[in-house]
């Protein structure tokens, strides 16, 4: 249609556009990730919530370099959910040393909780409201935390 002609240009633009917003989504769909992000008024924030889920472990032990002691951390990204065969395993060095983890079993709704005993320590557990729903605190006798 001779798009290229002077009468033509806001034609060709509108056209051109289309083909922008569709290239921006396909990068969007394909490159890009998914997040929270809390930023108050006035401040400034570098850091965000991902939306994935991520299983983070840190290894400890004698490895030294130049006497001081070294730490070896390890994030992989997870997709555990009790309708998947859940599975994991990764496979890492430490200080020349092979390491490996792996999930044993999966325990659907886990929660972090304090099991009675007669014999074991004194608790206090507190349970927090939040928006995301209740969040528990434990609290050993003599501890203090600003909740």
């Amino acid at each position: 249609f001779r798009l290229y002609k002077k009468e033509k240009w806001a034609t060709f633009i509108l056209h051109i556009s289309f083909i922008f917003i569709l290239l921006g989504a396909f990068i969007t769909r394909y490159i890009g990730y998914e997040g929270m992000m809390a930023i108050r008024e006035g401040a400034t924030e570098n850091q965000f919530l991902s939306q994935k889920t991520y299983v983070t472990g840190r290894i400890f032990g004698d490895f030294k370099i130049n006497g001081v002691s070294q730490m070896r951390t390890i994030e992989e990204e997870v997709d555990f959910s009790p309708r998947l065969n859940n599975s994991l395993k990764i496979e890492t060095d430490y200080g020349g040393q092979d390491v490996t983890i792996e999930l044993e079993k999966f325990i659907e709704g886990a929660e972090e909780d304090i099991i009675p005993d007669e014999n074991g320590e004194s608790y206090l557990k507190l349970v927090e409201a939040g928006t995301n729903g209740p969040h528990n605190h434990f609290l050993k006798v003599g501890q203090v935390a600003n909740i």
